[in-house]
Formats: structure tokens, C-alpha cells, sequence
């Protein structure tokens, strides 16, 4: 199972997961989800998915450091800032949140399924595998803001 460590990019995951949502949707009845509140929803589960990848990625552009989530061991600096503040991975939860919308969309509850599944996979074969590699390069300081943050939102 190491293999598949942090081998698939979390947003390749992510397209996958969604193509699958869609999938799944071809054979479920929709639920008619009322309007406008699900369009409303959606929207705003789409604004908070941007907020949360993109301002999670200005503060790995601010500290100079990598946001390759394939290596990891390259990260120069141990972001604690912005949303990394109340998540240890506001990236994967903002493509998580993204899912959320996508399902909304779709309006088949079966569908919603696969947000489990994306994230016990990025939890499992990414998310873990960086823990270890954040726990090596930076040690007590990484290990403390582990017992501060939780992993997800």
C-alpha cells in the first residue's frame, strides 16, 4: 500500500471523485433539491472551496515554500497561518467542499458518497505520508501544531 503514497495528485483525486459523482448520479433518481436554496448552496459551497485552496496556496507562495503535494520532503517553512490556523489541510477540505457543490449540483444524494471516499483516500495516501514527512523536518514544532489543529475542518 506504500506505493500509492502521495503518488496520485490530490486534484487528479479530486477529477476522478467528481467523474465518479457523475456516475453514480447516471443511475439514482434525482431528490429535486428546492430552488433557489439549493442553487444558493451550491454557490456558496463553490466561494468557500475557492477561499479556502487559493488563500491556502498564497500563504505557501508568501512563506516561499512548495505546494507539490508529490514532495513533500521539499517544504522549506511549516505554514500556521490563515486558515492552517483551524485546519491542518484547508486545501483538501476546500476540494472536498468543491465535491459538496458538485453533488448539490448533480442532486443525488448517492453521489455525496464519494466525498467520504475522496477523503478517507487523501487521508489515508496523502495526508498521513505528509504528517510523517512534516513530523521528521520539523519535529516538536509540527508535533505541537498537530495536537492544536485538527486534521480537517
Amino acid at each position: 500500500m506504500r506505493k500509492l503514497e502521495c503518488l496520485i495528485p490530490p486534484p487528479v483525486v479530486f477529477a476522478l471523485c467528481a467523474g465518479l459523482m457523475w456516475l453514480v448520479a447516471q443511475y439514482f433518481e434525482p431528490v429535486h433539491l428546492p430552488q433557489p436554496y439549493a442553487l444558493w448552496a451550491m454557490w456558496g459551497l463553490i466561494a468557500l472551496g475557492v477561499l479556502l485552496d487559493f488563500s491556502s496556496i498564497m500563504e505557501f507562495l508568501k512563506e516561499r515554500t512548495t505546494i507539490n503535494p508529490i514532495r513533500v520532503e521539499k517544504a522549506t517553512a511549516l505554514i500556521t497561518s490563515g486558515f492552517y490556523r483551524i485546519s491542518r489541510n484547508p486545501m483538501y477540505s476546500g476540494l472536498a467542499v468543491w465535491l459538496g457543490a458538485w453533488a448539490i449540483y448533480l442532486q443525488v444524494l448517492e453521489s455525496a458518497a464519494v466525498i467520504v471516499l475522496f477523503m478517507i483516500y487523501i487521508t489515508r495516501f496523502q495526508i498521513i505520508p505528509e504528517e510523517r514527512v512534516m513530523a521528521r523536518q520539523f519535529g516538536d514544532k509540527y508535533l505541537a501544531y498537530t495536537h492544536q489543529v485538527r486534521r480537517w475542518l
